[in-house]
């Protein structure tokens, strides 16, 4: 999976991935295996948002319950190699309300 070296720079400053995932081909970066599926899992994704949460106390306009949190960090937990089917399922289903709250 290819991204933007901005995207990719920004990812990687969240600490959603590290330098050592991906490789720089131009202006884009090729993103290692283990972090492409990381992305399609919703790993990163989780991150990325755990992140947010974490300097803005809140994601969008509205604080977190708790169990979201919680959904958070297990999403986030996970690799991204080997994840099966119906959990990457559930994360997306967790993580796209998340989403809409931030626009």
């Amino acid at each position: 999976m290819k991204v933007s070296a901005d995207l990719f720079a920004w990812i990687r400053s969240e600490g959603a991935v590290s330098s050592s995932n991906g490789r720089a081909d131009g202006r884009e970066v090729e993103l290692s295996p283990v972090a492409s599926e990381a992305v399609m899992s919703g790993g990163v994704i989780a991150k990325l948002l755990e992140a947010r949460h974490a300097r803005d106390g809140r994601l969008g306009r509205d604080e977190l319950p708790h169990q979201d949190i919680h959904a958070l960090n297990h999403v986030s937990s996970r690799g991204g190699v080997g994840v099966p089917p119906a959990e990457k399922l559930y994360a997306w289903n967790m993580l796209t309300p998340l989403l809409a709250r931030i626009g």
